[in-house]
């Protein structure tokens, strides 16, 4: 014989009636059968290799893969040189405000305190950018925010040449 004890009512209202079903806790279910996509979930977290991509690396020749690693290693440095290049190129065109400062005082006849807005300016820039790159990414896709971004610089320069 069970005896059910009811808490005390608080500010004159009393809990409800506690559920007759167990309550479920988050995690994995035995009883409950998978769906489709939470089992194509559970596979990309999980990938294993396919029997026929096995098949395919313990019959691949000696011959084929040593050249198939030397073209692949022969094109991962000419990307990774391209990348150092470019980022070495970006950073030169960031660095390049600070020893233009005196040049810009004596064209557009600003003050010292006017013409260093340029690095404040720049580094919020670079901030929020920081700050949206992952989110813009995400929902965009990394080739369309690229050219996204590609296609800013140019307008920018190109405005900044309009006005020279």
């Amino acid at each position: 014989m069970s005896m059910e004890l009811s808490p005390p009512a608080i500010g004159g209202i009393r809990p409800a009636a506690p559920a007759t079903e167990p309550v479920k806790t988050l995690g994995f279910d035995p009883s409950i059968p998978a769906t489709d996509n939470e089992l194509i979930m559970m596979n990309n977290l999980n990938p294993s290799p396919s029997a026929s991509a096995v098949n395919a690396l313990e019959n691949n020749d000696s011959a084929s893969s040593s050249n198939n690693s030397s073209a692949q290693i022969l094109r991962a440095r000419l990307q990774l040189s391209a990348i150092c290049w470019s980022l070495f190129l970006a950073g030169w065109n960031d660095g390049t405000s600070g020893p233009l400062i005196p040049r810009m005082q004596n064209v557009y006849h600003a003050s010292f305190l006017v013409v260093s807005l340029v690095f404040v300016v720049s580094s919020l820039g670079f901030i929020s950018g920081a700050a949206v790159n992952m989110h813009w990414t995400d929902k965009q896709g990394f080739g369309r925010l690229m050219v996204f971004g590609i296609y800013s610089s140019v307008l920018v320069r190109l405005v900044i040449i309009q006005h020279a």
